[in-house]
């Protein structure tokens, strides 16, 4: 959604709930969470700070460090989960079985890039 239909759609959100019990009408309640959900959905500020576009660095057991743009590309680059990714991401503690025995997961700022 662009900037202007965005705008739009919060002057038509705080006109639907710019009165006192304006949620005990249904449509209007259901007309202003389509807003809401049409605004969420096309943020791309929100996908791009979002936990999966979180850029990654990988310091392996050779000493040598990767930085991933994000966590989808670190997984599908190294061949695991996001859930390894996550349990051992900035907790300083290696990974303890598998290929990647001994690496270090650690988030990266995106102005650190």
């Amino acid at each position: 959604m662009k900037t202007k239909e965005q705008k739009v759609a919060w002057e038509e959100i705080l006109n639907r709930t710019n009165y006192e019990g304006w949620d005990s009408d249904r449509k209007n309640v259901k007309a202003v969470q389509s807003l809401y959900s049409r605004i969420d959905h096309d943020d791309k500020l929100k996908r791009e700070y979002s936990a999966r576009n979180m850029p990654i660095s990988v310091q392996f057991r050779s000493g040598e460090s990767q930085t991933y743009e994000s966590k989808a590309a670190a997984c599908e680059a190294l061949k695991t989960s996001f859930c390894t990714l996550r349990e051992h991401l900035d907790n300083d503690r290696p990974v303890k079985n598998g290929k990647l025995k001994g690496c270090y997961f650690y988030s990266v700022a995106k102005e650190d890039e």
